[in-house]
């Protein structure tokens, strides 16, 4: 990106917050639902370089002033007050859960867009060190956040009353069970889609089975199939994991197996470039989901694998140039048929980088996998209907905004937690975008 274009970026960036926070979005392109996200109030959440204190030892020290107000039953208003006068950041110890009477909820980290089940830690590469969220706090000032919560028990959303100042716990205080105790503070840390978190939360914190949840709703409608498989997936990768795993292990076990990745070609001619991408494709990521290995047959493929990527030898062009058909599917249902998004054809040279080829070829395929479709422009944005055609959540992206590939315009969008065949509205400061980068939720 040049000079111009880091410009017009922090301009525009700057000119949105500020218009966002006087101009809410109204009409009927807003989904009503809101377990699919739609935009809201940017929280303060950042990374700074002022001093990070965890909230229990910045009450133990009497440097903050905490009040709570569960709002709705996924919704809970903290109200912090900093009683120094220096600036701080504050951070919530995943594993927070707030007791009223019999009711119970875990309590997630601050989002961009409701409907995510916000993580209390953040981090968008593998092998990158995962930062805690912060929450930044003025000298003498109060800052007001709602957060998003999960019930621990099964809850009347009728008959719900506003509660203030409920008990606070840990996890581990709420529950004996380390595996279950264990369960929820990672789930607490790395976040979720709303429907994907709330079905681990009853499966795990109640041990109930999908008969008995038939019935039970996240904010209006039950869990699809694929929000299901996520929930189930979750689970059985928790289940295995010892106690002392880190952050990155479970984001690893949880994506390794989400894409497999097929290479055929048939004939002595096309024998080199198979080899080439059987020994290279491995160790590579696609659309933010690692790569291990390459199969050379469908019948070694992972039944719990949602999208297949598949790379056919189609011909050789001359000696170190091949032409690649490349596909990608995504399966009908847990252990369902293959349906393919797209196929396209790109050609591969055995010197080049196979990093650099992937990404390219993310950017070709991205767009049969997430949709983004205008619906209204504005002074300064235009809304766009953003539509998750995966069997996956989707937890970010990056939207060229300008037409000419020699010079580009990127737009990210990130904290999404759109569940697998949901929508959402998001503003974009362009009249044209389309995904070239995508980025797939843990969970």
């Amino acid at each position: 990106m040049n000079r111009r274009d880091l410009m017009r970026t922090g301009i525009v960036s700057s000119i949105i917050a500020g218009y966002s926070r006087f101009h809410e979005i109204k009409g009927a392109d807003v989904p009503g639902p809101s377990w699919h996200p739609a935009p809201s109030e940017l929280p303060p959440i950042r990374k700074l370089p002022e001093p990070l204190i965890d909230l229990k030892e910045a009450l133990a020290k009497n440097q903050v002033q905490v009040k709570w107000l569960i709002t709705e039953p996924y919704r809970v208003q903290v109200s912090l007050k900093n009683l120094t006068d220096k600036r701080f950041s504050v951070h919530i110890e995943p594993g927070t859960v707030l007791v009223h009477e019999k009711q119970s909820w875990l309590l997630g980290g601050a989002t961009k867009y409701v409907g995510q089940f916000g993580g209390h830690f953040q981090n968008l590469e593998f092998g990158a060190e995962w930062q805690p969220v912060s929450i930044s706090l003025l000298a003498g000032r109060t800052s007001s956040i709602v957060f998003p919560t999960i019930a621990l028990s099964l809850l009347s959303s009728a008959q719900f009353k506003q509660i203030k100042d409920p008990q606070v716990l840990s996890v581990a205080d709420w529950t004996s069970d380390s595996k279950t105790s264990d369960g929820l503070k990672t789930l607490a840390s790395i976040g979720s889609s709303m429907p994907v978190a709330q079905g681990i939360a009853w499966r795990l914190g109640q041990q109930l089975g999908w008969e008995k949840l038939a019935r039970q709703t996240v904010e209006g409608k039950p869990l699809n199939q694929f929000e299901r498989q996520s929930v189930d997936r979750y689970l059985e990768v928790m289940q295995r994991m010892p106690l002392d795993h880190t952050l990155e292990a479970v984001r690893h076990e949880l994506l390794k197996d989400q894409i497999t990745l097929l290479v055929t070609g048939f004939g002595p001619k096309r024998a080199a470039g198979v080899k080439y991408l059987t020994d290279h494709i491995a160790q590579t990521s696609f659309m933010g989901m690692p790569v291990d290995r390459a199969e050379t047959s469908p019948a070694t493929f992972s039944k719990s694998a949602g999208l297949r990527l598949e790379l056919h030898v189609a011909d050789q062009v001359r000696p170190g140039l091949f032409a690649i058909d490349a596909s990608l599917s995504s399966r009908s249902g847990p252990g369902g048929i293959w349906m393919k998004f797209a196929k396209i054809r790109v050609p591969i040279r055995l010197e080049g980088d196979t990093n650099a080829w992937m990404n390219t070829l993310e950017a070709q395929l991205a767009t049969s996998v997430v949709t983004l479709r205008p619906v209204s422009a504005g002074p300064m944005t235009n809304r766009f209907r953003l539509e998750n055609l995966s069997p996956l959540t989707l937890a970010g992206l990056e939207a060229m905004t300008n037409s000419d590939p020699s010079d580009p315009a990127l737009w990210g969008i990130t904290d999404l937690g759109l569940s697998s065949r949901g929508r959402s509205i998001v503003k974009i400061p362009s009249k044209s975008a389309r995904p070239v980068r995508i980025r797939f939720g843990i969970i």
